[in-house]
C-alpha cells in the first residue's frame, strides 16, 4: 500500500480485493503490513457494492483462477465474499477413487489447475469449477468406513445459484453454471454403462 495500508483500505475498502488481483495477475508478494491489514480489515467490503465486488472477482478468476482461490481464503477476505470456503477447508474427503484425503477446497483449487491445463478459461468453466462442492460439507457422512456426500450435487448446484444471484450475476450465467453444477456426478455414473464418445456427446 502507498503509506498506511488501514488508511488507504478505510478510504475504499475496495482496495483490499484489487491489491489481491495484482498480486494474481502481476505475480506479486503482497508485504506483510498490507497482507494483514486486509485480513484485518476484511469486514469493511460490506460497505462496497456486490457489483464491484463481483467485478474484482472475475479479473481476479480470469487471470489466475488457481492464484486467486488460494489468496481469497488467505487473505481473509473469503468470510464476505465467499463464506462457504470455510466449510470446503475443514470437510476432507476419503483416501477412495481418485480422492487422497484432501480437503474439499483442496481438490477444488486442483481441479482449478487441471481446468487450466486442459481448457481455455472463460467466466462459465471456472465459477462452476469453483462451486461444483459447495455443497459437501453439508452432505458429508461416514458410512460403513466410507466418506459419502450424497446429494451435494444438488445441493451445490441451489447454493451456486442464490451465491451467484447474490453477486449479480447475468441470469445466464446463474443458470448456465447452477445447471452444469447439478449434472456434476453424471460423468461418474454414466461411465459403467456408456461409452466415452457417449459421455463426451
Amino acid at each position: 500500500a502507498t503509506g498506511n495500508p488501514t488508511i488507504r483500505f478505510m478510504e475504499d475498502p475496495l482496495r483490499m480485493l484489487r491489491a489481491l488481483r495484482f498480486a494474481v495477475r502481476m505475480g506479486f508478494e503482497i508485504s506483510p503490513e498490507t497482507f494483514e491489514a486486509i485480513n484485518r480489515l476484511t469486514d469493511e467490503l460490506r460497505r462496497v457494492s456486490r457489483e464491484r465486488i463481483r467485478e474484482e472477482l472475475d479479473k481476479m478468476f480470469l487471470s489466475n483462477p488457481v492464484e486467486a482461490l488460494r489468496l481469497i481464503y488467505t487473505s481473509g477476505v473469503y468470510r464476505v465474499v465467499m463464506p462457504f470456503l470455510d466449510g470446503m477447508a475443514v470437510t476432507y474427503h476419503d483416501y477412495r477413487g481418485h480422492h487422497h484425503g484432501e480437503s474439499v477446497l483442496q481438490h477444488t483449487i486442483e481441479d482449478l489447475t487441471r481446468l487450466q491445463q486442459l481448457h481455455p478459461i472463460n467466466i462459465y468453466n471456472v465459477l462452476a469449477v469453483v462451486l461444483h462442492d459447495i455443497g459437501k460439507p453439508l452432505t458429508r457422512k461416514v458410512e460403513n468406513g466410507k466418506v459419502m456426500f450424497i446429494g451435494h450435487d444438488k445441493l451445490s448446484a441451489e447454493m451456486a445459484e442464490v451465491w451467484l444471484t447474490t453477486m449479480r450475476y447475468p441470469n445466464e450465467i446463474v443458470y448456465t453454471v447452477s445447471d452444469a453444477i447439478s449434472l456434476h456426478m453424471k460423468i461418474h455414473e454414466l461411465q459403467e454403462t456408456l461409452s466415452r464418445k457417449s459421455i463426451a456427446r
